[in-house]
């Protein structure tokens, strides 16, 4: 047996993952004070950037979960993981409908640990809206409450979490949504809660991206158009590498879009 798990570590430290089925020198600890910036710039941010070496930080994981499965930190970072996993290196719908759902049953253990523990509210929130979505149900009448009242929770605990996300989240919910009296739709509410993820997140790229996506679902091509030059004008963030990434090819491809619909017109 022993040599059996040296053959799969050393498989693991010839890709670079040094972390998988490692036992009393785990190295990996949650961020302290439940800071997300950190998740993705710390010691771990090099295997968080690549995908085999979040795979190996999944694995290590869930290997810690075994020996301490009610530490509320070791739950809301295996469902931070998982969502990072299938949201930012994962294409096939079957392995993301799977990634999405461990990151909703990891962040709902979070939450029984601890009530008010902002980070699991934060990424049930996050998995619901991703698992809906791959699920074809984004507008979904039955999860854009369930999303709401996770970032509602986040918002009230601590309104500057993360750089604004969760203000941009809730304004997608708002802005996707049908309105009352059928679900919770409201325009007004969403350009609102905009303008408090742009306090707390100016400089987040994500925070565009997210407002352009809602613009663009308005058809107002111009004012889209001007918010994806913005994000796209900020600088690159390598201390959150892998989100940034993806916002700037989010935004990218967005501007292709619109810019094909105003060059129509």
């Amino acid at each position: 047996m022993k040599t059996k798990k040296a053959l799969i570590t050393s498989f693991f430290i010839l890709l670079g993952i040094t972390s998988v089925y490692s036992s009393e020198s785990d190295i990996v600890v949650p961020p302290a004070g439940e800071n997300m910036d950190a998740l993705f710039n710390d010691p771990q941010s090099h295997l968080i950037n690549s995908q085999m070496g979040i795979i190996g930080l999944i694995q290590n994981t869930r290997y810690m979960l075994r020996k301490k499965p009610e530490s509320y930190e070791l739950n809301w970072l295996a469902a931070a993981l998982n969502y990072c996993y299938a949201n930012y290196y994962n294409t096939s719908s079957s392995l993301r409908k799977r990634y999405f759902e461990q990151s909703v049953k990891y962040s709902q253990k979070a939450i029984e640990i601890k009530s008010d523990g902002v980070s699991g509210h934060f990424w049930l929130g996050m998995s619901y809206a991703k698992w809906a979505e791959v699920h074809g149900i984004l507008r979904s009448l039955f999860y854009a409450p369930r999303v709401l009242e996770q970032m509602n929770k986040v918002i009230e605990l601590q309104p500057d979490f993360f750089r604004g996300i969760p203000w941009g989240l809730r304004a997608s919910v708002y802005a996707f949504a049908p309105g009352r009296p059928i679900s919770v739709g409201n325009m007004e509410k969403a350009e609102s809660d905009m303008q408090e993820a742009f306090k707390y997140g100016n400089d987040f790229r994500t925070n565009y991206q997210i407002y352009a996506g809602i613009l663009i679902h308005q058809k107002n091509w111009e004012k889209a158009l001007e918010v994806i030059n913005e994000g796209l004008a900020i600088p690159p963030d390598d201390s959150i590498k892998l989100i940034d990434d993806f916002s700037i090819d989010e935004l990218k491809r967005y501007k292709e879009q619109v810019e094909k619909e105003l060059a129509g017109r």
